[in-house]
């Protein structure tokens, strides 16, 4: 997504499940990541009910659900 095909606010992106070779991947949990040019800023902010710890790498993150989402815990920047 360009920053042309975009609007302020929140903006929805969707995926349709294929590799960059074309083939579908497996089931599982993916990422992605978000680039902004240089001088702007941008906050993706992200909430769940924290259901365990983990290290990895001598890091310390949290566990967000059932996705397992992993959260490090320098980026907390409120607990509700």
């Amino acid at each position: 997504m360009e920053a042309e095909d975009t609007v302020a606010g929140d903006n929805e992106v969707s995926w349709d499940a294929l590799a960059d070779t074309g083939y579908q991947v497996s089931d599982g949990l993916y990422y992605y990541t978000v680039e902004i040019s240089s001088g702007s800023s941008a906050t993706t902010p992200v909430s769940g009910e924290v259901t365990g710890i983990q290290y990895v790498g001598g890091v310390q993150y949290l566990a967000l659900g059932e996705s397992g989402r992993m959260v490090s815990l320098s980026t907390v920047t409120s607990v509700q």
